[in-house]
């Protein structure tokens, strides 16, 4: 009896109960929550989750085009901005090629460091860091305009040398396209005794000091010099030479001579105030 008993209670220990097994077939054949959810909801449910992911993508794509896109955009205006920024300048980075190539120049000349520093002083006053081509921009525009500009630009000495006050436009205008900017270092040398006579000068600025025989007398701006020895076609009477930085503008003998062959008036002007003056330069 004993041992049967005890074989029984083996057996039950053994053999799972009917309904435990159902249990587990039931829990491992079941599906997900989810899905039981979606099939719940009928098939409808399916499509509208499909259409939502397709529309989750949609906007990715969306937002990653929009941000190439403004990269691209920032690009463009950073480099157009740069180049910008340098055509607006183009006389000072032109300047500042010239420089670049003077230098160069001295460099490979070995010229002295004082001569160097000079040439350096005289391109910055010279051109105050901006390089224009003056005649060829004043040949790009009509006779009118080109005489405009050049009264504008020469206001300053018009308005100093009674040479100019006492004449009329025709003979302004006739001067002025002939005039060249000239620009002298102090302690400069103009021009010396007995050297030939090619040009005269008329001051705009700063301090001249013209010397004979020991004697010496200061011009300064409204003055005009150097017109003799066009006159008489000769040399140098006297020694010209910049006390300060001059800022002058020059008119070559060939235009001198050729201005005064159309106001021989001007020309008996010129001689009366030299010989008043008691110039001999």
């Amino acid at each position: 009896m004993k041992r049967l008993e005890m074989e029984n209670v083996v057996e039950d220990k053994e053999v799972p109960s009917s309904s435990t097994a159902e249990a587990f077939v039931t829990a491992s054949a079941s599906p997900g929550t989810d899905d039981l959810d979606l099939e719940a909801q009928g098939p409808g449910s399916v499509e509208r989750e499909s259409a939502r992911q397709e529309e989750d993508e949609a906007e990715m794509w969306v937002v990653m085009v929009s941000m190439v896109s403004g990269v691209v955009v920032f690009t463009m205006l950073v480099a157009n901005f740069s180049a910008m920024m340098t055509n607006v300048d183009t006389p000072a980075k032109t300047y500042k090629n010239k420089v670049k190539h003077l230098e160069d120049y001295m460099d490979d000349r070995k010229l002295p460091m004082e001569l160097q520093r000079r040439t350096m002083e005289y391109y910055q006053t010279r051109y105050s860091g901006r390089w224009f081509d003056e005649k060829n921009l004043l040949n790009m525009v009509s006779k009118p305009l080109r005489e405009e500009i050049l009264t504008a630009v020469c206001r300053t000495l018009l308005k100093k040398v009674p040479m100019f006050k006492d004449q009329g436009a025709n003979f302004i205008n006739a001067v002025l396209p002939k005039l060249v900017f000239e620009v002298f270092q102090e302690g400069d040398m103009i021009f010396r005794e007995k050297a030939p006579a090619d040009r005269m000068f008329f001051i705009s600025e700063g301090h001249v000091t013209i010397e004979m025989d020991g004697v010496q007398r200061e011009l300064c701006g409204g003055d005009y010099f150097g017109e003799v020895g066009l006159l008489k076609h000769g040399m140098r009477a006297v020694t010209a030479r910049a006390l300060t930085i001059c800022r002058v503008f020059s008119l070559s003998a060939d235009s001198l001579h050729q201005i005064l062959h159309s106001f021989p008036h001007v020309k008996q002007q010129i001689e009366e105030t030299a010989v008043r003056r008691g110039r001999k330069n």
